[in-house]
């Protein structure tokens, strides 16, 4: 069983990292405008909890192997897994799976808000800030109502799919 839950979480986590860092994909995964297409990958945890470690392993991996220069990478890399663990706890712990989404629609705008400016070097303004956070929000919500949901229904209609998710 160890096993297979390592390979599953290793699977999950080379995925999540492939659809951020592989062109043109990594072109949209960073930055203020952003649509990062793994990020459709957290509907995996209504399914299994436990893909959320494959999850932060490839949040972590694609981060720091992300354009910023190399301390800020390393910065990204342990400050955004944070942030995905908080909003995947929400996730979890939300009774409605749309509401739940929230949390990292919410989570998301407000970190790189605040991160951006500081990583790279722009000084912080109110409408930098407000329309950073209004961005990435964006772009995240838009992945997962637009990728994710429909993900998740694929997953429940196919039962053979279903059955290997949970299993």
């Amino acid at each position: 069983m160890k096993i297979q839950w390592m390979t599953r979480n290793a699977l999950v986590a080379s995925i999540y990292v492939v659809l951020t860092l592989t062109p043109p994909l990594n072109t949209l995964s960073f930055y203020a405008l952003q649509f990062r297409i793994s990020e459709a990958l957290l509907i995996l945890v209504w399914f299994r909890k436990d893909y959320a470690i494959g999850i932060l392993i490839g949040t972590f991996f694609a981060n720091i192997f992300g354009p910023l220069g190399s301390g800020f990478a390393l910065m990204d890399a342990v400050f955004g897994t944070v942030i995905t663990l908080f909003a995947m706890w929400i996730m979890t712990n939300t009774k409605s799976h749309l509401v739940g989404l929230i949390g990292p629609i919410l989570l998301n705008g407000a970190y790189l808000a605040i991160f951006l400016p500081f990583a790279l070097a722009i000084p912080y303004s109110f409408e930098l800030v407000a329309i950073t956070m209004l961005t990435v929000s964006l772009g995240e919500a838009a992945v997962l109502f637009g990728l994710g949901i429909p993900l998740r229904l694929l997953i429940e209609r196919q039962p053979q799919l279903l059955k290997l998710i949970r299993n």
